[in-house]
């Protein structure tokens, strides 16, 4: 009796670009799935401290009173073709004064949703707003409540890969904080 023995034929896309993975020389952090490298890198700007949640233009962010006393919003991130180890440089700037009012680096490790994808939540974004204060309004819901805030984020990896993304959001109070919006 002959044995059948499936064969699969593996297709793959061409074009007239090579695509050469390079060697690891053993000072890239993270990794990197081959199917993933030679495609282009994307990412998704998003809030949510514990999952990720995509902002488009004109949605809002929510600024928080932390319990340390300070003011943040809540950065995510999704990134695509790129290491599992990035660095995200989260900007947000404030339209009306052309103020940077937040500008931290984080170095994260993406947790993967599949060989290509992963996010990272949670991120802090400290309101800085020194330069914004007048007389007695001196708290973001005072200073800067219902402005247009763009939020910038730009990540690399340690493989060369840089990818700058921005979103227009509009800045409202913590539910607590609502009486204190001045607009």
């Amino acid at each position: 009796m002959k044995k059948i023995i499936p064969s699969f034929l593996l297709l793959t896309a061409c074009t007239n670009e090579v695509c050469e993975i390079p060697e690891d020389t053993g000072i890239q952090i993270g990794t990197i799935n081959e199917a993933c490298f030679c495609q282009e890198p994307s990412i998704a700007i998003g809030t949510g401290r514990e999952a990720f949640e995509p902002l488009s233009d004109g949605d809002s962010i929510e600024m928080t009173y932390g319990p340390q006393g300070g003011w943040h919003i809540w950065g995510s991130i999704q990134a695509t073709n790129t290491r599992n180890v990035i660095r995200v440089r989260f900007e947000a700037i404030d339209i009306e004064s052309n103020e940077t009012i937040v500008d931290v680096t984080h170095q994260v490790a993406l947790a993967m949703e599949n060989d290509c994808s992963g996010s990272y939540t949670g991120m802090y974004g400290f309101l800085k707003l020194d330069n914004l204060v007048s007389g007695e309004l001196d708290t973001p819901p005072e200073l800067i409540c219902g402005h247009l805030l763009e939020i910038r984020m730009t990540v690399s990896d340690s493989g060369g890969r840089l990818i700058t993304k921005t979103v227009e959001t509009i800045t409202t109070p913590d539910p607590v904080d609502v009486e204190n919006c001045i607009q």
